[in-house]
């Protein structure tokens, strides 16, 4: 109870199966196993792992968009999980992406953020989990993409990251970087635009 069923291709754990990640899952087997030799068990066990609350703490993380239903995932063997790190963040990305690729999806879209969702469902009429959110890793994206073995991607965002991005600057935060202005100028100016007509 509590822990989530893996439901898409991706993830470290098969689907069907609960969402307890192969480092954990072999900790519990050891553990267990450890016990049965000190008490000279020889029968067989059915083994329950419970997450109170887990089903409502799986509504506040990435869960459902990974693929995992009905409760958390059990991931790792600290207990303590940085869910803004930007390590974090990226492993998202990526295996979203690889979940994208895996179900056919061999050209893959990605939105920076909420300008560009919703421009995808409004204008595009497509659904928002056609689209992996990459935030401001647009760089890492577009190289996650291919090493995930889509053949194209698809960004669609705010004109303000996108022109960074025309400037080559694949991470757009504003403390990365910045220039909008002056990227667009350029390019303006480049086109034959004259100072006094924009």
């Amino acid at each position: 109870m509590g822990v989530g069923t893996v439901t898409k291709e991706g993830l470290s754990c098969e689907v069907g199966k609960a969402a307890i990640n192969p480092v954990p899952r072999r900790q519990i087997f050891t553990q267990v196993e450890k016990i049965c030799r000190q008490e000279h068990f020889q029968g067989s066990l059915w083994i329950e792992i419970s997450v109170p609350e887990g089903v409502e703490a799986a509504a506040r993380t990435f869960n459902g968009r990974l693929g995992i239903e009905g409760g958390i995932s059990i991931l790792g063997t600290s207990g303590l999980v940085e869910p803004m790190s930007e390590r974090a963040l990226l492993e998202t990305i990526r295996l979203e992406l690889r979940q994208k690729v895996l179900e056919g999806q061999r050209h893959v879209i990605a939105t920076p953020g909420n300008y560009g969702q919703q421009f995808l469902k409004n204008a595009m009429g497509l659904d928002l989990d056609l689209a992996v959110k990459c935030s401001n890793f647009i760089g890492n994206t577009i190289d996650m993409a291919a090493e995930e073995g889509a053949r194209g991607l698809l960004l669609i965002g705010h004109g303000g990251k996108l022109i960074k991005v025309a400037a080559g600057v694949m991470n757009t935060h504003s403390s990365a970087a910045d220039g909008r202005m002056e990227v667009l100028a350029a390019y303006a100016g480049g086109l034959g635009a004259a100072a006094g007509n924009w």
